[in-house]
């Protein structure tokens, strides 16, 4: 079963301009289906999507360029299954079937024109409308798990399922299936592009029946050539392009049976639309003779790719370069090659998995170094499974935590290195935490050590360093009286990649000590931020948010992908990317909120944080630098 995820792509047709009701001119322009079974006319200019199961179930959508509007043409083949996005499985028998489940999914109460009879290309066709409810939002630019499920298989966007309105449908029979004309817009806005809907479903002329099935009576097909079948796969891909240029890994959240939104999140990373419609193209380009040569577009992104891999040096550069690759597997989707190298980048950037994904479709392309692959594949599921042990324990490091307030344990012992050290011979011993605070200063990152004694909660005394510094320094650790201070020794010496070792011991005690690293403290405080933080979207972008504290408390933003660099990362690569200050402590002791703090550029624009009273929340344009 193959299953191709909702796409965008800019129709590219003629432009035919008719007349419609009043002065309003209808602008539409002709459609053939990807798999030549029927033509209509669609709205000009709309985002075509395409959703297909093989061809007993085939979905192409046309969204309009202002959101709440959809038109759908779906293909069921009776008594197929059809898994929908949360999983279920939908089949009828035909279209009174279809017309019935949908009927009752909207209830008497919300249907607004019950099932009747119209006369669609010589056909005996369906028509109802029902009302969908509003469902409540879950937030900026989340993917909610689920929502699109609560509208009984009838697929709209986000935006549609969230803001309610009305949908339409008209149910064409043929003799293996059905098609499904569907009109989805706000209760208020419905008739603003009805015209299109009745225009697209007036003009619909059958070819076949159904994607892939005999020709209609009446009509003479051509037989298809190699080269235009090889089209056909290529429309189908570059159809997805928009999905396929998304982020390899996104964050999901869920909703509960009453539709709110719930604190259930998983991280859900995917490779390609669909991975199962490239291997029927590279099976497909295995038969022609000769092999067709691989486009420019794909070798100047492969190219590319190569360039960027060879001199990548931190998580963004991979990223960039398995960009290329994609595109170049957009141009090119059975080039084996442009696989492997994919999964170099995918592996070297964290992501275990999806490097095993586009392996495996390498070695499906059948090449001379098969058994190499293989071998590679062994060791990729190696790392991905030691990847996974070591997510366990941070989680359980944690406790399963995940967002809330900030307490004393996330500010001083989460995101640390402790450890307990003895002073003297009375084998009295104290808890020293290590790690690394941000802070924004005149509207600059400085980022130091912060060597805390958290012995007790309630007597907590820091010292901090900048992270810049070298050397070794000598201190006291304790505002209390002499001899009760500690007197300790920190020594930081660079080695390379920008890393550094660190060394922290009490002055009288040098079998005491913290051994550790720079890039060892950030990936503790990324850690803490990935499995024990909150989440916040900021110009479309996920980022995992992290609270500290100190002489300035400060919210840390760390975008999504440091997820994969919690092993592999440098210090450069762990470091925070946002960082506002949220509060500070006056000099009587009293803790002090900002209002509205800055952010800096995200996707191209400036944001600040605002406080509602209970949450802080990303708006566009500046704010105040601290």
């Amino acid at each position: 079963m193959k299953k191709t995820g909702l796409a965008v792509l800019a129709l590219a047709l003629v432009f035919i301009s008719m007349s419609s009701v009043g002065a309003e001119e209808l602008r539409t322009a002709p459609f053939t289906s990807l798999w030549n079974d029927y033509k209509t006319m669609v709205p000009d200019g709309w985002k075509v999507g395409v959703d297909d199961e093989g061809t007993h179930y085939t979905n192409i959508s046309f969204k309009s360029p202002e959101p709440n509007y959809l038109l759908s043409i779906r293909w069921y083949t009776r008594y197929s299954t059809h898994r929908m996005v949360d999983g279920l499985l939908e089949m009828y028998s035909g279209p009174d079937d279809f017309v019935g489940q949908i009927g009752n999914w909207f209830g008497a109460g919300n249907l607004i024109e019950q099932g009747h009879e119209i006369n669609i290309a010589d056909r005996k066709a369906q028509r109802f409308m029902g009302r969908l409810a509003r469902l409540p939002q879950g937030g900026p630019s989340y993917i909610v798990l689920g929502r699109r499920a609560r509208l009984g298989g009838v697929l709209v966007g986000d935006d549609e399922a969230t803001n309610g309105g009305r949908q339409v449908w008209t149910v064409v029979p043929a003799p293996s299936g059905f098609y499904a004309f569907g009109y989805f817009a706000p209760e208020e806005g419905f008739a603003k592009y009805e015209k299109f809907y009745d225009r697209m479903i007036a003009s619909f002329v059958p070819l076949r029946d159904g994607p892939g099935g005999a020709a209609a009576p009446g009509i003479s097909l051509p037989v298809e050539t190699a080269d235009q079948k090889l089209q056909r796969y290529l429309s189908k891909i570059k159809l997805q392009r928009d999905m396929d240029k998304e982020p390899v890994c996104k964050e999901e959240f869920s909703v509960n049976n009453r539709g709110d939104v719930s604190g259930t999140s998983r991280t859900v990373c995917r490779l390609f639309a669909t991975a199962d419609l490239r291997k029927e193209i590279i099976e497909f380009v295995s038969t022609m003779k000769p092999a067709p040569a691989i486009p420019d577009p794909a070798q100047r992104y492969f190219i590319q790719g190569n360039t960027i891999t060879k001199a990548a040096k931190n998580i963004a550069d991979y990223n960039l370069a398995i960009n290329k690759y994609k595109e170049a597997l957009i141009e090119a989707p059975w080039w084996g090659d442009a696989y492997n190298n994919l999964a170099i980048a995918l592996n070297s950037a964290g992501h275990a998995d999806l490097a095993k994904q586009a392996m495996e479709i390498y070695l499906f392309t059948k090449p001379a170094d098969a058994l190499q692959a293989q071998k590679k594949i062994y060791e990729i599921e190696a790392q991905a499974e030691l990847q996974r042990e070591r997510e366990a324990a941070m989680r359980a490091k944690y406790g399963g935590r995940q967002g809330g307030s900030f307490g004393w344990e996330s500010l001083f012992r989460y995101g640390a290195v402790t450890q307990k050290m003895s002073f003297d011979a009375s084998g009295n011993e104290r808890t020293i935490s290590l790690k690394i605070v941000t802070r924004k200063e005149n509207g600059l990152l400085r980022n130091y050590f912060q060597i805390t004694d958290i012995t007790s909660q309630n007597d907590i005394f820091l010292q901090t360093f900048s992270m810049d510094w070298r050397g070794t320094n000598t201190f006291f650790l304790d505002d209390r009286t002499y001899p009760n201070k500690e007197l300790m020794t920190f020594t930081v010496t660079s080695y390379g990649d920008g890393d550094a070792n660190i060394t922290i011991r009490p002055a009288n005690n040098a079998s005491a000590s913290i051994k550790t690293s720079l890039t060892a403290l950030l990936k503790e405080r990324a850690g803490q931020a990935v499995y024990a933080g909150d989440k916040l979207t900021i110009g479309e972008r996920e980022f995992y948010v992290l609270g500290q504290g100190g002489r300035v408390g400060s919210l840390l933003f760390f975008p999504v992908e440091i997820k994969g660099l919690l092993e592999s990362g440098s210090a450069h690569d762990l470091m925070t990317t946002l960082v506002a200050n949220v509060n500070y402590r006056t000099s009587d002791g009293r803790n002090q909120s900002y209002t509205n703090t800055d952010l800096g550029d995200v996707s191209g624009a400036h944001y600040h944080l605002e406080h509602d009273g209970n949450y802080w929340k990303a708006v566009v344009g500046r704010g105040e630098n601290h």
